[in-house]
């Protein structure tokens, strides 16, 4: 905004990133709200079919409902695990390539 003694600095937003290397913690600050346990992280959309069956898809796919509920790998995972009549996989946006290399839940539960 422009003033007669010249513009005022308005706030805003500056997005910053820098290679994993060299991006180290601040000491005392607390990030387990950015950056969960992987256990706790919601990767994953699941859509309900008319049918019932349930269809995974990526967070970013196109195709997946924002309505959509929001799942953990581990969830994901379970989910799965009851078979075709229960639940899929979306094949265009591929969940599985990345579901299939994942360790089973620790909990056993499969």
């Amino acid at each position: 905004m422009d003033t007669p003694r010249g513009p005022i600095q308005q706030p805003h937003v500056v997005a910053l990133s820098a290679p994993y290397g060299i991006v180290r913690p601040v000491e005392g600050q607390d990030y387990t709200v950015l950056y969960p346990p992987p256990e706790k992280r919601t990767r994953w959309r699941v859509d309900v079919m008319r049918d019932g069956r349930r269809v995974v898809h990526r967070m970013d796919c196109a195709a997946g409902s924002e309505s959509g509920s929001l799942a953990t790998d581990p969830d994901a995972l379970r989910l799965l695990a009851q078979g075709p009549e229960a639940a899929t996989t979306w094949a265009i946006c591929r969940p599985e390539a990345v579901l299939s290399t994942l360790p089973p839940p620790a909990d056993g539960s499969f």
